[in-house]
């Protein structure tokens, strides 16, 4: 711990808050009067710089270290906050990393650690929290609007922060009664160094006109719908605020962006289908055989209504220049069973 705090009324813990999101949050709040505990995992220099410039402005921060994931460290982190200030009023987690790569590449050493610190970090942070903030607090979690897209190379690191969300939304509802509000703060693509590494100025610029503004975040945009929560937004409670300059990923957007893609020629296979007289196999069967694929329509028998559906798996084959549709008899019929006769059982009484 570093740093010489003074009587605050407010005080805010912020993992990861020496730099990026975190950064901007702190920053935020001490101008807000707040009285500041920057946590940091493995950049001292960074959070004491910071401490050493808000403690310069007349603010009160002090610097407290630790591995989000570990419990131990992170109790004696609390700990030390609670010793300067006399309690913590408002926890924000913006600590989290990310590693990006398609699911058959991804390094599952990788994704343990990615997930260590994104979820595991997050619920010891949130359990440390919901047992020490004062009544009248928050407890804030740092997200990701990427949570609402499909976008390939992302999905280990959107697991890992659906779990954040849901961590919060479940957190909230655990602490009723206790007057304190647990949110998450979701952004957008974001110009911080954990969102720019990796990227090629395309991709950067993709993401910059995927909103509305045009524009890539800055970490001040965040900070300022952390500052909301974090303070007069006391009639806000378990919610997530996706803070993303209007960014949307509806599924014509989604389509439009598939069809950016280069074509590949479908590949075409055998395919046998039972039931294919009517209703979803005679549909399934349609579309398959639409798609380059060789059907083998099985149906109960080629008769009566069959025929017409036969015949027009067939000529859909035909019209596509190629016959690819086969329609067979491969299942043998049902045997009628016989109910017996009402009048005979009046008859001849009681069976």
């Amino acid at each position: 711990m570093t740093g010489t705090p003074r009587t605050t009324s407010r005080v805010a813990l912020v993992t990861g808050g020496s730099g990026g999101i975190g950064k901007a949050v702190v920053e935020r709040l001490a101008a807000e009067g707040y009285g500041l505990a920057v946590h940091y995992a493995g950049n001292k220099a960074k959070a004491e710089a910071l401490v050493e410039e808000i403690t310069a402005s007349g603010g009160q921060a002090i610097a407290v270290s630790g591995d989000v994931a570990d419990e131990q460290e992170m109790e004696a982190a609390f700990e030390s906050v609670e010793t300067a200030f006399g309690g913590i009023d408002v926890v924000i987690n913006t600590a989290g990393i990310m590693v990006l790569a398609p699911i058959a590449d991804m390094n599952l050493d990788d994704l343990d650690r990615m997930h260590r610190t994104n979820i595991r970090g997050t619920f010891v942070v949130a359990q440390q929290a919901a047992r020490r903030v004062r009544s009248g607090g928050a407890i804030i979690n740092v997200s990701t609007s990427v949570t609402r897209t499909q976008l390939p190379t992302y999905a280990a690191y959107v697991a890992s922060k659906a779990a954040v969300q849901s961590i919060a939304l479940i957190l909230a509802r655990e602490l009723r009664g206790k007057d304190i509000t647990v949110n998450t703060v979701a952004p957008g693509p974001v110009a911080t160094p954990l969102f720019l590494e990796g990227k090629d100025e395309a991709t950067v610029a993709h993401f910059a006109k995927a909103t509305p503004l045009e524009r890539l975040g800055e970490p001040r945009d965040v900070a300022e719908s952390v500052a909301f929560l974090a303070g007069p937004a006391r009639w806000v409670n378990g919610q997530v605020l996706y803070t993303n300059g209007g960014l949307t990923w509806r599924p014509t957007t989604q389509a439009r962006a598939r069809a950016a893609l280069p074509k590949e020629k479908p590949v075409p296979s055998v395919v046998l289908i039972t039931g294919a007289a009517t209703g979803i196999g005679n549909l399934t069967a349609r579309a398959l055989a639409a798609a380059v694929h060789t059907v083998y329509a099985g149906m109960r028998d080629i008769r009566g209504r069959n025929v017409v559906h036969a015949g027009t798996l067939l000529d859909l084959g035909r019209r596509e220049g190629r016959t690819s549709v086969s329609a067979n008899a491969t299942c043998s019929p049902t045997p009628r069973r016989t109910r017996p006769s009402r009048r005979a059982g009046r008859a001849g009484g009681p069976q």
